[in-house]
């Protein structure tokens, strides 16, 4: 999958250009092998800007697939919580990390997630 990257071009007064993973840098309208001919960005931010947009133009333009897998959690304590004060913790408390927010198989991208409002018990 496409990586986007700002670059700190120049010395005396420095820019940012936007090159991608392939050796591509962005002109403002498509990629260019060249670097003379990249757009010119006055602030880091401003570059950073245009990559989350570019890479939110990529992904929208991408099929979706959703699939599901149950997480298990285990809680261990002196009180047992309700169902609800469990799931409202979770959700404002816990997200899923792992390496799964990487290239999956055949140029795709996994994004996990998880629904806390499909907690449910399980064991007593």
């Amino acid at each position: 999958m496409i990586e986007l990257q700002a670059n700190r071009v120049g010395s005396h007064a420095p820019r940012w250009v936007i090159k991608s993973n392939k050796d591509l840098f962005w002109n403002g309208g498509g990629w260019t092998p060249y670097q003379k001919d990249a757009l010119l960005f006055h602030e880091l931010s401003e570059a950073q800007e245009v990559i989350s947009e570019l890479l939110d133009a990529l992904l929208d333009a991408m099929t979706t697939w959703t699939y599901k897998a149950t997480i298990e959690i285990e809680v261990k304590g002196v009180e047992k919580p309700t169902l609800w004060s469990l799931r409202k913790h979770l959700e404002e408390h816990h997200s899923v990390s792992s390496d799964l927010n990487v290239d999956g198989p055949k140029s795709t991208l996994i994004f996990p997630k998880v629904n806390w409002d499909n907690l449910k018990e399980i064991r007593t």
